[in-house]
């Protein structure tokens, strides 16, 4: 799914990095990403909070960094 890699890009994120921090096996997003596999709704939501709380965390550091 080109969208899982480009939320991921955006964030600077690697595969490995989305894998531990989500617990789904980095074979697994490789899969999702490259069109061999489809996630379930309930993996996709969960990669969203995972990002979007990625998101929020790099965006408060960047805010500290910045103070």
């Amino acid at each position: 799914n080109q969208s899982l890699k480009t939320v991921r890009e955006n964030l600077g994120m690697t595969q490995l990095e989305v894998s531990n921090l989500s617990g789904i096996p980095i074979n697994t997003i490789r899969n999702w990403e490259q069109g061999t596999r489809i996630p379930s709704e309930w993996a996709l939501n969960l990669l969203m909070i995972e990002y979007r709380s990625e998101e929020h965390t790099s965006e408060l550091q960047s805010r500290q960094v910045n103070s």
